[in-house]
């Protein structure tokens, strides 16, 4: 039986998801955590479980993998939302940048210590992961405050424990 010559949108998306998250753990050592009957993707060296995630996510397997792993930390799949201009950043100075979300992912607040996966930003031109604390949100926006790490730092902690230090002014793209 031959392969249909179309797929679906949503296998297309579910197909981006798998590409995302392995793209990642295929850079790492440590795969596939269980622990209470509940499977985290990989261990850090400092022994926190990092669920790779592609929103939106369901509340239950939130709290469930919560629960079963109480060091547990999300890097959640956010290139569509900054690529398409839904996530800004704009600088604060002193490293820190200000967040502007349109339409954020509504169970975010339910994640314990999550980062955003931003890609490739055209902003600060490299990959980097976003550590987003917001003063308001609601399901049509979000804003706060943030700290941008490259990927290359937040694959490095994940191998040896080191601690993640913040990608560093200026960046020229970022001011008004």
């Amino acid at each position: 039986m031959k392969a249909p010559l179309l797929l679906t949108s949503a296998d297309l998306v579910e197909a981006e998801k798998v590409r995302w998250a392995r793209a990642i753990t295929d850079r790492l050592d440590n795969r596939e955590v269980a622990r209470a009957g509940r499977r985290g993707d990989t261990e850090a060296a400092d022994g926190t479980i990092w669920e790779l995630e592609t929103p939106p996510l369901l509340r239950d397997p939130i709290a469930g993998k919560q629960s079963a792993h109480p060091m547990i930390r999300w890097l959640l799949c956010g290139v569509a939302e900054h690529g398409s201009g839904k996530l800004r950043i704009f600088d604060r100075g002193g490293g820190l940048v200000s967040i502007d979300w349109r339409h954020p992912w509504h169970n975010y607040p339910r994640l314990r210590l999550p980062l955003i996966d931003l890609g490739l930003s055209p902003a600060v031109d490299r990959h980097v992961v976003l550590d987003a604390g917001f003063d308001t949100f609601s399901r049509a926006r979000a804003e706060g405050r943030g700290v941008l790490y490259s990927m290359h730092t937040w694959l490095n902690h994940i191998r040896t424990g080191t601690p993640l230090t913040p990608v560093r002014e200026p960046w020229a793209s970022l001011r008004p």
